[in-house]
């Protein structure tokens, strides 16, 4: 009988602010599954995974495609938490009290990322920093409700103190 073993494996977070075309992303792709730790046979890729954006999936110089120039059967799947982030956003913003709860919650978010003096109270009080504001990270609404919720008290107790 064959065995047949999966991996999925994450290799890690980098900074890509500098270039973020189709280009720069592969050659930091090839360059880090070429690490001896992660060195992957060619035929043995078989998926990549993006967003849909048009530098990700466009099919004649996004980055799924140079990755298959090298990976033959690094087949391209399109992430659909994307629509489905896109989809609860939606149905939320038409309830009056979802609404007035992410607009208050990011209203804080932005209001303690804005000045340094801000952020050092926040750390001495909660020990925590606010997720960065990005409305196209999926993760974002998640990591910033999960903070509220943890230090919600903490959290009171500094908008009493600003609000005066």
């Amino acid at each position: 009988m064959l065995m047949i073993r999966t991996f999925k494996r994450f290799i890690g977070f980098c900074d890509i602010s500098a270039d973020r075309s189709a280009k720069p992303l592969a050659d930091h792709f090839f360059f880090n599954i070429s690490r001896p730790e992660y060195i992957c046979d060619e035929n043995k890729l078989v998926a990549q995974i993006y967003n849909g954006t048009a530098v990700m999936s466009g099919s004649h110089y996004g980055l799924q495609t140079l990755i298959r120039h090298k990976y033959k059967y690094a087949t391209y799947i399109h992430c659909y938490a994307h629509k489905l982030d896109l989809v609860l956003k939606q149905s939320v913003s038409h309830v009056k009290e979802c609404k007035i709860f992410f607009k208050k919650l990011n209203e804080f978010a932005v209001f303690f990322s804005k000045s340094t003096k801000r952020i050092n109270e926040l750390n001495l009080i909660v020990k925590k920093q606010f997720p960065a504001i990005s409305p196209t990270s999926l993760n974002y609404n998640s990591r910033l409700i999960n903070t509220e919720v943890e230090h919600k008290e903490k959290n009171k107790t500094i908008n009493a103190d600003y609000c005066r």
